[in-house]
């Protein structure tokens, strides 16, 4: 509520704790001060005070309120009152006027009526027969105030009584407008309203009293309507386009708040749907990852790796520069050759930071999602991309040199290396940088394939598409490499893991022994080896040795040493597959 002086406001909040009794004694009160009030004259605060709660100040607090005011803020401290107590219309010794009866008795608008009663026309909170507390006007105090005030109010419904024909034809734009732009009630409104001289209040009034005097022709059934997956899915998108919140609140019939929360459910739900691909390794699971595997590479340490010479084969084939190629084609022979320490940084880095972002995701609640949380999901996918997209620009001549060499007479080179294009973006997905096996091999090797699967060619192997690793990398004959920091290894030629590998069931410490070839002359073995050993799927071996080494990396971490020990030599032991010579390689 709005008080013109704080003062009546501090003695409303006193009132509502004194007894329900007390509170009637006091409501009827001031219902009786206010029709004694004079709009010209000035009044003791402490008769006010006095007259309401019967309370006599001892000394003169020397504050006067104005009638005007007295007015205006004695209805509302009557309202704010009779909401404290449960008083039944039934129970009234008068009938009591709903706010429509008196806009009915009038001939004006419900804002008109608003008006009035911060002029003096007093209004308590009722419960009425349906259960529901609404405001209810005596009628004897209506009577009062028309008489006071009997010109204003003449002159009021001369002024608000419109036509028959008029609101036919408001009616009738009303219809149209809702029909054609789907505008809710309040627009429509003003619309009409700046159209026709009127307020907006009289044109919602009009339309209201319509559709309830004619339900089977209503204009709006609802008010305002209840928004469709469709709306909410539009709202968001416009917002994307560069809409404003205020535009959208506006259209909608909403508040900017609601179409912010829209928009932010939205935005969490289509981050929520995301598929995040990636390989996973047990490095993303240590507690350091972050320094271990996002740290910047020196300039040294990139320029190192970029002078490392090609093997001979590699040489040969990947600077070869094929001639009569479309200009587009030929740029991406100009892309530098990606070295192989900085490729497999590169698969460690984009694998990683979907790992972040789909930890995140499953984190994700679209109802209560935080903006902070759906940016950072964001930024780590495009950090992610943009790695990939590099590493698809380096390895494209790959696509492009295997098409050549399977690109019949009456093949398109073209259409060739579309498709290729498409194996080397799903190749990219799936390339575990953990194994032993270059990613231009992979690659090559998944393009022949899937070339020979193309034009029907008998291969060895089956004839499918092959984009999966694990397929590819056991045809190919290559070992698993170690799926965990090399630093395991050095920690097992120390002694240090022994203790620790006893402590595993005996089927995940055979696993772990097979898949990395800790036992003395047993090379390791892939996981399609060991599901055969075992008699399961390749995928269940996966998921015991993912919690095998998980309780291997607690078991560690829970001895005080191990783990300053692992740190050190996860930022210091040489690779099987880096050279070591290359400062700041990971």
């Amino acid at each position: 509520m709005k008080w013109s002086d704080a003062k009546l406001d501090e003695l409303a909040r006193q009132l509502a704790y004194t007894p329900a009794v007390k509170r009637r004694q006091q409501l009827d009160a001031a219902l009786e001060l206010l029709s004694e009030i004079d709009p010209e004259e000035q009044y003791p605060w402490d008769y006010i005070q006095y007259k309401i709660t019967g309370y006599k100040a001892r000394q003169d607090s020397h504050i006067t309120l104005s009638g005007r005011g007295l007015l205006a803020d004695l209805p509302s401290l009557i309202e704010y009152i009779s909401s404290t107590i449960d008083i039944k219309a039934s129970d009234a010794s008068e009938k009591i006027l709903t706010l429509d009866e008196v806009t009915t008795e009038f001939g004006v608008s419900s804002k008109t009526i608003q008006r009035w009663r911060r002029q003096g026309l007093p209004a308590m909170r009722y419960v009425f027969a349906d259960g529901v507390r609404r405001v209810g006007f005596r009628q004897s105090q209506v009577a009062t105030f028309s008489q006071r005030h009997a010109r204003r109010l003449a002159d009021a419904a001369r002024y608000r009584q419109i036509p028959e024909i008029e609101k036919a034809q408001i009616i009738a734009r009303a219809r149209r407008m809702s029909t054609k732009c789907h505008c809710c009630l309040k627009l429509i409104s003003r619309r009409i309203a700046r159209r026709t001289g009127r307020s907006p209040e009289t044109i919602r009034d009009i339309i209201r009293r319509h559709d309830a005097e004619n339900p089977a022709e209503a204009i709006f059934t609802e008010s305002p309507a209840r928004l469709t997956d469709a709306d909410r899915q539009m709202i968001s998108e416009c917002f994307r386009r560069g809409i404003s919140v205020d535009c959208l609140a506006k259209r909608y019939c909403r508040t900017p708040e609601s179409i912010e929360q829209i928009v932010s459910q939205q935005q969490a739900e289509r981050i929520k749907s995301i598929p995040i691909k990636f390989v996973h390794n047990p490095l993303f699971e240590h507690a350091d990852a972050d320094k271990i595997i996002l740290r910047e590479l020196s300039a040294a340490a990139r320029q190192a790796a970029a002078n490392e010479p090609l093997e001979e084969g590699q040489q040969q084939y990947l600077l070869r520069r094929p001639g009569n190629l479309p200009p587009y084609l030929q740029d991406a022979f100009r892309q530098p050759i990606m070295p192989q320490p900085l490729v497999i940084d590169a698969f460690r880095r984009m694998n990683y930071l979907r790992f972040k972002a789909w930890r995140l995701q499953l984190d994700i609640d679209p109802l209560d999602a935080a903006d902070a949380d759906l940016e950072l999901v964001e930024s780590l996918l495009a950090e992610a991309e943009s790695i990939r997209n590099l590493i698809l620009q380096s390895h494209l001549r790959i696509v492009v040199l295997v098409a050549r060499k399977h690109c019949q007479n009456n093949e398109n080179l073209l259409e060739l290396i579309s498709d290729g294009n498409l194996w080397l973006m799903r190749a990219a997905d799936s390339y575990d940088f953990s194994r032993n096996v270059r990613f231009s091999t992979y690659l090559s090797y998944a393009l022949m394939k899937n070339y020979a699967h193309r034009f029907g060619t008998p291969t060895s192997g089956a004839n499918r598409l092959l984009i999966s690793q694990d397929d590819l990398l056991d045809q190919l004959g290559a070992p698993a490499q170690q799926s965990v920091p090399d630093a395991v290894d050095m920690l097992l030629m120390q002694g240090k893991l022994v203790d620790a590998l006893t402590q595993l069931p005996q089927r995940e410490r055979t696993l772990l022994a097979l898949h990395y070839g800790l036992e003395a002359g047993s090379p390791p073995e892939s996981l399609t080896q060991i599901a055969e050993r075992f008699g399961v799927t390749k995928a269940r071996v996966r998921q015991i040795e993912m919690k095998a080494l998980a309780k291997l990396r607690s078991i560690l971490e829970n001895r005080a040493d191990a783990d300053h020990e692992v740190m050190e030599n996860l930022t210091s032991a040489p690779s099987r597959t880096i050279r070591t010579d290359i400062p700041g390689t990971i």
